[in-house]
This record gives C-alpha cells, structure tokens and sequence, in this order.
C-alpha cells in the first residue's frame, strides 16, 4: 500500500510539475498566458495574483513558474535578499499600465484625492493589492480599501458602492471603458512611465510596471527547454511590443538573472530572400588581415558557418566564422585578465530549439578553450522564423 501511494505521488508530481501561476480568468496576465502555451507541455493554475505566484515558485511541489510584477521583485532584493536569491526571472513579458479607473463625473481627480473614498482593488493575493497599499505609504493617502474580484470590480463602480477602481495590466482590456469613465493616471518617482494608446484618438500617460515569468534556482531545471522556447515564441508572435530587446542596468533585478530572453523586436527583421536555384552561387569570402576586432560586442557569429568546414554562403564561410570565433576568444580571456569579476552574455538568437542547440555549441567550445564556465552567462533569444531566414541563428557577445 505504501508503495501505492508513493507511486501515486509521482505521477500527481509528473502530470502537475509544469504549472504556471497566472492569476485568474478575466486578468491581463492569465489572458496572455493562455496564449502562450499553446503547443507546450505547460498548463496554469490558477492563483490569486502576483503575490501567491511567487510563493507557489517558492514553496509548491507542483508550480515551476509564476508571473511576478516588477515592484515586487525589487522590495524583496531590497528587503529579504536571501530570498531573492533564490528567484530566476526567464522573461519579461509586457508592461501593465496603473491607472484609477473613476466615473465620467467623479469629483476625483488625483491620487491625493482617494483619500477617505471607497477604493475597490483585486484581491489580497494580488500585485494591484500589495502596489495601492506601497502607494497609500508613500503618498499619505488614506481611501477606504475593498478588495474585490478584477470581474466584478465595474459593477460596484456601475452601482456606487465604489468611488473608484485601481487597476494594473493591459490597458487594452479595459480601454472600451472610455465612453463612461475616466482614467487618472498614477505618478510617483520610483515607477517609469509610458503613454498607453487607449483609443485611436485617446492616449494616456501614466506609471507602469513590467510583468516578469519568474522560476526558483531550483525549479528552472526541471522546466522543459523546447517547451519554454516556443513558449516565448508565441510571446513573440502574438505580442506587439518592442521594448523587450534590450537589457538595461535600470532594471530592478540583477541582469544576471536572466535565463531566456523574448524579443519582440524581431518583428520588424528585414527579411532577405534565398538566392535562386538557377542564380550561381558565390565565392568564398576572403579572409584578409583587417578581419580584427577590438570590441567583443562588435562579434557576431552564425553557429551554423561555423559548424561546416566547407560552408559558404551570405557572404561568409568557415574560415571567416572562425576567425571571428578566435577574435572573440581573445577578448573574452582580455577581459577576464583585466577582472575576474566580468561576465561574459552570450546570445543566441534564432529558432527555438535551434538557438539552444546552436548555444551549447559555442558554448562548449568557449569551454574547451579554457573560458571558465562562471564567467558565462547564456542567453537565447528565441524568434519565429517563417520561409527562409537570413541569419538563421546568429551569435553576439555582451561584457557585463
């Protein structure tokens, strides 16, 4: 019997072990989600927002990620590092808009003007929750706070029982409300700011906060590789963004942290055609002495030249590829003679699978050339691909 059970436990274990945290159905978070693992090996669970979805990744046996927003991340940095410490962020995933939603003709015109009115937020649980009551700190004001499902947050303001709503996420999924109500934006120094397209003619400009897909140290490595990359790639695909493609020292949590990385600028990539059957194929490249670099963020590499002694084509070849590799080899040992606290981010971007198998490639070979494995940050940067891509998957390198 104790058999029984103990093998009922792992299969519970097996089938459940892939659990996203995503909030409930009807949030901006959840919505998107249910787009992304589309063709994965993932499903969700349904929480009650940010702040359980953080404590499932760290406690639960059965949830490996979890959507987490930005603020957050940086109080516990700040506040519990110990803790922090044990957070992976895979990916940014979109910037949730704060704003107060209020009726057309609402005496409330400011956050200061919450004070002592009926303020209706989602649940307990929730990054809307733990950011009103950061607000209500630092801002001194003092509203009367009910929390209340994101679904049934307009009818309390439909029937008066509240002055206001305070909401984060995408805006798109509230901008219908225009006609009726009126949205104030939120201001305070420690958030960044953006203006959200509400309408074709209407904008707002007000504080935002980046949703991040967080694991443990501990969890990332059961977290299926191929699934999480076409994971981001629907994150790619279905999402209109282009703020996701750089890193920036301003970001809360340490840069290191990053496992994979979605970028939705690729986008806009500029496609080149593949050249004709009947069109002659072109020389090799010649390999002349200017082909030196200074900087090792200038490299780029495509894996896939490298591989085959015999490759040339797209204007480079074997030859060419590997000298850029030798350059790059170089630099890399400069850079660690000079500290031996630089790390090296190596990018690998292209398709899926194909970026993480043409990652461990180089990899591998940076190892085998005596680059010390801690000095290696691994990044992919997996983009969809349709009819013939140019670069297939191309290979830079960043010094942090």
């Amino acid at each position: 019997m104790k058999k029984f059970f103990l093998a009922l436990f792992f299969l519970v274990i097996t089938l459940y072990a892939n659990q996203i945290g995503s909030g409930y159905e009807g949030t901006s978070d959840y919505k998107l989600l249910q787009k992304m693992i589309v063709n994965t090996d993932f499903s969700l669970v349904k929480t009650k927002g940010d702040l359980e979805n953080l404590r499932r990744v760290l406690k639960s046996s059965t949830t490996t990620m979890g959507v987490v927003q930005e603020d957050i991340l940086a109080d516990l940095s700040r506040e519990t590092p110990q803790v922090a410490q044990k957070i992976k962020i895979l990916s940014p995933l979109y910037r949730a808009a704060m704003v107060v939603v209020v009726p057309k003709n609402s005496s409330i015109h400011t956050l200061k003007d919450l004070s002592n009115r009926r303020v209706v937020v989602d649940g307990e649980g929730s990054g809307d929750y733990y950011t009103l009551l950061r607000l209500q700190e630092k801002l001194l004001i003092n509203p009367e706070v009910f929390t209340v499902n994101k679904n049934l947050a307009l009818d309390y303001l439909r029937r008066g029982k509240a002055d206001a709503y305070f909401f984060i996420g995408n805006i798109k999924d509230i901008a219908h409300l225009t006609p009726l109500y009126r949205f104030i934006p939120v201001a305070y120094y420690s958030y960044k700011y953006k203006t959200f397209q509400l309408t074709p003619k209407m904008s707002i400009t007000t504080a935002y906060v980046i949703k991040y897909l967080v694991t443990s140290n501990e969890k990332e490595k059961r977290i299926s590789k191929s699934s999480l990359l076409t994971m981001l790639e629907n994150l790619v695909t279905t999402s209109n963004r282009t703020y996701l493609c750089s890193f920036s020292e301003k970001t809360p949590v340490p840069f290191a942290d990053y496992i994979y990385f979605a970028c939705s600028q690729t986008q806009q990539r500029v496609m080149r055609k593949t050249p004709s059957t009947t069109t002659r194929e072109e020389p090799p490249p010649v390999i002349r002495s200017s082909l030196y670099y200074d900087n090792i963020e200038d490299i780029v590499i495509y894996p896939e030249a490298l591989k085959s002694r015999s490759y040339h084509r797209h204007g480079t070849s074997y030859k060419v590829e590997k000298a850029k590799f030798d350059n790059a080899v170089r630099l890399i040992k400069k850079e660690l003679e000079n500290s031996s606290n630089t790390k090296i981010v190596v990018i690998s971007k292209g398709r899926g699978d194909e970026a993480l198998a043409n990652m461990d490639f180089i990899y591998h070979k940076l190892k085998k050339n005596r680059i010390p494995r801690s000095a290696i940050i691994k990044k992919v940067i997996p983009v969809r691909c349709q009819n013939s891509c140019f670069f297939k998957t191309t290979i830079t390198f960043k010094v942090l």
